[in-house]
């Protein structure tokens, strides 16, 4: 088996344990935590290997948000956005990431992009629109709008407060050695 192929088994495997992690409802947290690091030992795996897809980076850095390491999940998301540009969940989920640190001109940009990209007929959007209608949302669009409204409210509301809450969650942002 050739390393490329190690890293695709590699890929595969950390997904499905990532995708058990999120939605067993009947794991301990201690297990759904194991079950989070082991897939990311995975995502590790399989870029060692030169499996470079976009993806195995987009689920490492889903990973890595989800664990608050969200410097480390931007570098990431970066990194899956260079790789396939055209794919607007990658520009929606760093928006997100960004938004957890306060970085509302970055966020609403990925969220612009997002938009515009989701509005593409193409694989992707058909694959969220299908989702996105199975969650209430006439489409993957109508999910972004309604998020960057949030994010506009949100940094609106905040005003002067922006800076002096950033410095704070600066100071607790975690990051992986």
């Amino acid at each position: 088996m050739s390393e490329y192929s190690e890293g695709q088994s590699a890929f595969r495997i950390g997904q499905m344990l990532s995708r058990e992690a999120a939605l067993d409802k009947s794991l301990s947290a201690e297990r759904r935590n194991q079950k989070t690091n082991s897939a990311l030992e995975f995502f590790d795996q399989a870029i060692e290997k030169g499996y470079d897809e976009a993806q195995v980076f987009a689920s490492r850095a889903s990973i890595l948000s989800d664990l608050n390491y969200n410097i480390d999940a931007l570098n990431y998301y970066n990194v899956a956005i260079a790789k396939n540009p055209e794919k607007a969940s990658y520009f929606y989920d760093r928006a997100l990431t960004k938004q957890s640190i306060f970085d509302y001109e970055g966020s609403l940009a990925d969220f612009e992009e997002a938009i515009r990209l989701s509005k593409l007929d193409n694989e992707d959007t058909r694959y969220w629109n299908e989702y996105a209608k199975q969650t209430g949302f006439k489409s993957a669009t109508q999910g972004y709008e309604l998020d960057m409204q949030f994010l506009l409210q949100e940094s609106e509301g905040l005003g002067k407060r922006i800076e002096i809450l950033h410095e704070e969650k600066l100071k607790t942002i975690k990051r992986r050695k």
